[in-house]
């Protein structure tokens, strides 16, 4: 009687227990399961902001090379080419940049972090892109004056301010996803 017992009652309630198991598992991964995909998807997102800045970082690189040149030749008709060509590629990286989505981190703090590094970003390469429009307006009337010049240089200062926060930025991020303990919350 008491095996008709087990494979009658028990059974079945133990076979709806594991079920329900099974199924809170899978609904309601773990912390340290959602902690790993939060680190994943900074990663990612960290070489994908990264990845999508190299064209304007390759093209200001170049432009300033081509600017003393053009310069020394007193070439405005090139030095205007490169710099519209210089403000364009810039732009479209700074469009791309503002098409990347900020992930869905595991705690706050991390994404706002995250989204400071991206936001950092964009300031960097909207300055360049201010820049290179300076450098578009002196090429087009011929005349290269001080005052631009040292405005371009503020600009570049700028630029080159937001250039050495968005490793932190990015660092703080990865610290709020390595803490113990992360917040949930705003504090």
């Amino acid at each position: 009687m008491s095996s008709l017992l087990i494979r009658r009652y028990i059974m079945p309630i133990m076979v709806i227990a594991a079920l329900l198991g099974l199924a809170y598992v899978t609904l309601f991964p773990s912390k340290t399961d959602s902690i790993k995909k939060s680190r994943r998807e900074l990663i990612s997102f960290e070489q994908h902001v990264h990845q999508s800045t190299l064209p304007a970082e390759q093209a200001w690189a170049k432009f300033k090379q081509q600017t003393v040149t053009y310069r020394q030749k007193k070439d405005y008709k090139a030095l205007y080419k490169a710099a519209n060509q210089t403000y364009d590629q810039i732009n479209h990286v700074g469009t791309t940049l503002a098409a990347i989505p900020i992930p869905k981190l595991h705690n706050t703090h991390a994404r706002e972090a995250a989204w400071k590094a991206l936001e950092d970003t964009r300031a960097r390469y909207t300055m360049l892109a201010a820049a290179a429009q300076v450098w578009v307006k002196m090429a087009k009337t011929h005349r290269i004056t001080s005052d631009e010049l040292t405005a371009i240089k503020g600009v570049e200062k700028q630029a080159a301010k937001y250039q050495r926060m968005i490793p932190g930025d990015f660092a703080l991020a990865h610290h709020a996803l390595a803490s113990r303990h992360p917040a949930h919350s705003k504090h």
